[in-house]
């Protein structure tokens, strides 16, 4: 074993020295070796002596920082809050970081995505620290059971795939359930494998690869998951079984500013007239009784229904709904029916359903959705909503993140929650339950060259609702064109929506001379927003991209190359304030303060949006470009203090002062 790692129970060896003398001293048990040679030295790296599982020849700027707070964090049980910007090395940061403690002990790290896509980066990432220590490490890389499993593509409901497989399983019908998961460990830590190496080898070896790779967990250094395993409690049973708990966790959590929202669409339930109506027709004449009940809550939801305008909504009491069922079960003569046994019924039913070769049961959603109504608590707002159709829409709105995040984010050994827009990071702490004493915020500076980015923010426009009109499109418009006849390369301008888009691109005219004009669209897929990027990256240039903030080509694609040279945010795209959002907002009042629901509830969503729109922009160090943020209210201390340090503007009076500033910019370059 390399001296950089404990003999007696193989932790990282950290530097010290007593009388003078130079010590290698392990940080778990305390064993002592007196030695001059550095750590890294003896692994076989003198790169960087004190960071030895980072392994490219430089630290970029704010990295060492950042990679010393994941240590602290680690060493003292925190949950480190990180903002961190684009180009700073989260990935590498985060795992060379807490390999040290990984690699030396029983804990392990669970890295956490909200995207598949972002697991290529880690594993990739881990193969390149493996090269580099010369240390085996153990990972594996899951998503879901439905995704991994070798013989359907079926794009049934998740819950219809489950039914399907409980039954195979128990039926012993599925192939691949024939041989012990638990002999695929070895084939799995053989190498480090992405998701899908991983699925055919284990196909190839007779296994079933989801529940080979989740066998594998309990002996892993490195989980590669997505949110829910963590949060949706699918990990916890697994590592307990191993022996372990969450407590052993070392989490990460990339892109978290996501995961509020993330948790609460989880939980969150709809139900349509639809819907209810395929139910229906599912229970047929299979129960009297079942049929009457949902007759019933039928009846009394076209009632409310016709008693709205088209597009209006309104909060339903936990009380009513469960009022007109349970009046419908005293109408039954005999033994009486409750809504245990409703619910059950509905479950039974859909099974029978699925089990005849169906891929969807209305009836079992309905039984779920039932049962979460009545076991929500004050933590959810219940909805209905009429469409301009007439048809309606009953949803269940949950408000906690809380709930679901606060008890993980307080058993697992120390978390690292990062991303390029956690701003305000104690924002992000309240909204996950991270208790005062157990969180640590940073805030980190963007690594890539001051020089090489210029933000202004240009006055006298604004999208505020009361002040939109034909006068304020065709500010918009002038500005925008003027900008895109600016500069030679590319230009993108983010809207707050796509109506909005539409008004100001009508006002343009045959202005912008010599740009081609490329719309986003609401009907455009992944191929379609592929197209557009690779128009981009014509060498002439003169592309005007007119696109949605919070849609496909703002979000989750990386503009590389340095394809533009301007992005243009137009506007603050603050949500209507619906019930949902009313509801929400009072939430957050209730919880942290009144000012807290104003901000956290309706103002940080349309900001979070703003700074992944303007962050499309510069993408490496060497990028240059200009962002340009029309609206006046940016300019604001309400607004500004949720834009990172190095995306707050510099105010411009005028259109004509705004290019000057632009065209200056580029001739410096």
């Amino acid at each position: 074993m390399p001296e950089a790692f404990c003999p007696q129970c193989s932790a990282l060896l950290g530097r010290s020295s007593r009388g003078g003398e130079r010590i290698l001293r392990c940080r778990r048990c305390g064993y002592e070796a007196r030695t001059a040679r550095s750590a890294a030295s003896a692994s076989g790296s003198t790169r960087h002596p004190d960071f030895p599982f980072f392994p490219y020849d430089r630290i970029r700027g704010g990295q060492r920082e950042f990679m010393e707070d994941i240590r602290q964090a680690v060493a003292s049980g925190k949950v480190l809050l990180a903002q961190a910007p684009t180009g700073i090395g989260k990935t590498v940061a985060t795992l060379s970081a807490m390999l040290e403690d990984a690699l030396g002990g029983d804990r392990v790290v669970f890295f956490v995505t909200s995207k598949q896509s972002q697991h290529t980066i880690v594993i990739d990432t881990l193969r390149t620290v493996e090269r580099f220590s010369g240390r085996r490490i153990r990972a594996v890389d899951i998503i879901s059971r439905q995704s991994m499993c070798p013989d359907t593509a079926s794009a049934q409901p998740a819950y219809a795939f489950r039914e399907m497989c409980k039954a195979r399983t128990k039926s012993r019908s599925c192939p691949y359930e024939q041989r012990p998961a638990g002999e695929a460990a070895g084939l799995i830590f053989k190498r480090i494998m992405h998701v899908h190496e991983l699925q055919r080898a284990c196909v190839r070896a007779g296994f079933c690869p989801h529940k080979a790779a989740q066998e594998a967990m309990g002996d892993a250094n490195v989980v590669v998951c997505d949110y829910n395993y963590i949060f949706d409690g699918i990990a916890g049973p697994i590592l307990a079984e191993a022996g372990k708990g969450l407590s052993g966790v070392l989490l990460v959590v990339d892109e978290s500013h996501n995961l509020p929202d993330r948790i609460r669409s989880n939980l969150s339930l709809r139900r349509t007239s639809y819907e209810l109506e395929q139910a229906m027709v599912e229970i047929g004449g299979k129960s009297a009784r079942g049929a009457r009940y949902t007759k019933a809550l039928r009846r009394w939801l076209d009632g409310r229904a016709s008693k709205l305008l088209p597009g209006a909504e309104e909060y339903v009491g936990k009380d009513a709904l469960e009022d007109v069922l349970e009046s419908a079960f005293s109408e039954v003569l005999g033994q009486k029916d409750d809504m245990d046994r409703y619910v059950s019924w509905l479950r039974e039913t859909g099974e029978g359903v699925l089990k005849s070769g169906a891929e969807r049961s209305f009836a079992m959603e309905l039984g779920d959705f039932l049962d979460a109504w009545r076991s929500g608590g004050s933590g959810v707002a219940r909805i209905f909503s009429k469409n301009e159709d007439g048809s309606w829409a009953l949803r269940i709105a949950y408000l906690e993140a809380e709930t679901a995040a606060g008890p993980v984010l307080a058993e697992v050994g120390a978390a690292v929650l990062m991303s390029g827009t956690l701003v305000p990071p104690g924002m992000y702490a309240d909204m996950l339950g991270v208790p005062p004493e157990r969180r640590v915020e940073r805030i980190y500076e963007s690594p890539f060259p001051r020089e090489n980015r210029l933000v202004l923010g240009l006055g006298g426009l604004t999208t505020q609702y009361t002040r939109r009109d034909a006068a304020m499109y065709g500010r918009y418009a002038a500005a925008i064109t003027a900008l895109s006849l600016a500069v030679r390369g590319n230009v993108a301008a983010f809207f707050t929506s796509y109506r909005f888009l539409e008004e100001v691109a009508s006002r343009m005219g045959a202005g912008i001379r010599g740009r081609d004009i490329v719309v986003e669209s609401r009907s455009m897929g992944k191929r379609d927003r592929a197209g557009i990027v690779e128009r981009l990256h014509d060498p002439k240039g003169g592309q005007l991209l007119l696109a949605v903030q919070g849609g496909g080509l703002s979000e989750g694609i990386d503009y590389e190359g340095n394809i533009l040279s301007i992005i243009a945010v137009a506007g603050m795209p603050l949500a209507p304030p619906n019930l949902e959002v009313r509801a929400l907002m009072g939430h957050f009042s209730a919880r942290f303060g009144e000012g807290a629901g104003n901000l956290y509830g309706y103002i940080a969503p349309a900001m979070n949006k703003v700074v992944q729109s303007a962050g499309r922009l510069i993408r490496s160090e060497k990028d240059r470009g200009v962002i340009v943020l029309l609206d006046e209210r940016f300019a604001g201390p309400r607004y500004s203090s949720f834009l990172p340090p190095e995306m707050r503007p510099g105010m411009i009076g005028d259109v004509e002062e705004l290019v000057g500033k632009v065209r200056g910019f580029f001739r410096k370059g």
